[in-house]
């Protein structure tokens, strides 16, 4: 029962006895005088006068005035209690739910690591009733939370927490188990887990755009490429669900919340033509959009088809520096990527001066337009050396 009106009801209850009271003393007079009578008529009985009973029945009208009184000071009291009880825990639920600074962290820091530390999450329900959920932190997860928030650190390996606790292995093991079934963080790889900062509330619903946490898992030998650069660099409005990333080595794919990241590996020859970008406070590895085109028509299968490609070089194209593209076309050593550019270019109808160069001298091989579609000759371009199995048509559906 909700408390408030549970003393309501008990003040209510009062209410009725003291007007019941009243009831009774309101006749007090008039049966005090009969009764005066009715004593004064027995000689042995000391007598008394009509001045002594309404003495007896002002000051029993003091009292009930001064127990009316006290309880509706309690009652006003209380009420006055519960009102300020709701305003600091929304004033703490706003505190929790906001970035802090690192001067709020370190007075934190200094009361939290021999106390247990609590966040609280207020429900306000259609009635208006509110109910408070918590979560207690010992002084270990505590000291291990607040610490990678001051530092900035949402993306934390396991020597990281090790070292941040100064403890033995399987404790530290101990703690990272218990935060992660409180939701206060989440693991990402094996070693590697991500933070649910305070401000995720108490549902420690939290996540990082996945481009800002490579760098971290991968280090420097990475690039975002083919249709994720695409997207990022708006030559194609299509969200890819699968991040695509180029790297130097072979690795498993790994999924991060609801995406898969898949990666694509690379000879160091052909690792170039990336630039550093940033997302918040975060930089990331993305391929230029010159060498995603490029990358785009080596992987037609991880960049929507030739459709797709042929689309993102229109779309870009005065953005596009399209020397800097031949030039990519031309290092990365892929006969098959060179005669795919110039027929591009051609059928978008740029400028001769520039494609001219790709033509091949003789054919080598006849490669398909478009190994991503089905493998159905269509016709075959004696001036690419391509087997065309994607018509113009469908290439250009878009224009």
């Amino acid at each position: 029962m909700d408390p408030i009106n549970s003393t309501f009801k008990q003040h209510t209850n009062i209410g009725w006895l003291v007007l019941r009271l009243l009831f009774v003393l309101d006749n007090l007079p008039s049966f005090s005088s009969t009764r005066l009578r009715n004593l004064n008529s027995h000689q042995n009985v000391p007598r008394l006068n009509e001045n002594q009973t309404l003495t007896q029945f002002f000051i029993v009208m003091v009292v009930i005035f001064v127990v009316v009184v006290i309880n509706i000071i309690a009652f006003i009291i209380h009420n006055v209690i519960a009102v300020v009880e709701k305003v600091q825990i929304i004033i703490k639920e706003i505190f929790l739910r906001r970035p802090m600074n690192s001067s709020l962290f370190s007075d934190a820091l200094q009361d939290s690591f021999s106390d247990s530390f609590i966040f609280y999450n207020m429900i306000l329900s259609s009635e208006e009733r509110m109910s408070i959920t918590n979560i207690r932190l010992g002084p270990n997860e505590s000291k291990l939370i607040f610490t990678l928030e001051k530092n900035g650190q949402i993306l934390f390996t396991f020597k990281e927490a090790k070292q941040i606790l100064e403890t033995s292995d399987s404790s530290t093991w101990n703690i990272l188990s218990a935060l992660k079934q409180k939701k206060r963080i989440r693991q990402i790889q094996k070693g590697m887990y991500l933070l649910s900062p305070a401000r995720s509330g108490i549902e420690g619903e939290w996540t990082e755009h996945v481009f800002t946490i490579l760098s971290k898992l991968l280090g420097k030998d990475y690039y975002v490429g083919l249709w994720s650069a695409l997207s990022y660099w708006g030559m194609t409005e299509q969200i890819p669900q699968t991040i695509y990333v180029i790297v130097t080595r072979q690795r498993k794919n790994l999924r991060f919340d609801n995406q898969m990241i898949q990666f694509v590996t690379y000879s160091s020859s052909r690792f170039f033509g990336y630039t550093q970008e940033r997302i918040g406070e975060s930089k990331f590895s993305v391929s230029t959009r010159e060498k995603t085109i490029i990358d785009s028509l080596a992987h037609l299968e991880y960049a929507g088809g030739i459709s797709e490609v042929a689309k993102a070089i229109w779309t870009a194209k005065g953005e596009l520096n399209l020397n800097e593209m031949i030039d990519c076309a031309e290092n990365m050593g892929i006969h098959a990527v060179t005669l795919r550019l110039g027929y591009l270019l051609e059928l978008l109808d740029f400028g001769k001066e520039l494609y001219e160069g790709l033509l091949p001298g003789k054919h080598m091989g006849a490669p398909w337009l478009d190994p991503s579609s089905k493998k159905n000759q269509i016709e075959f371009s004696g001036r690419w050396g391509l087997r065309i199995n994607v018509p113009q048509e469908v290439t250009l559906h878009w224009k």
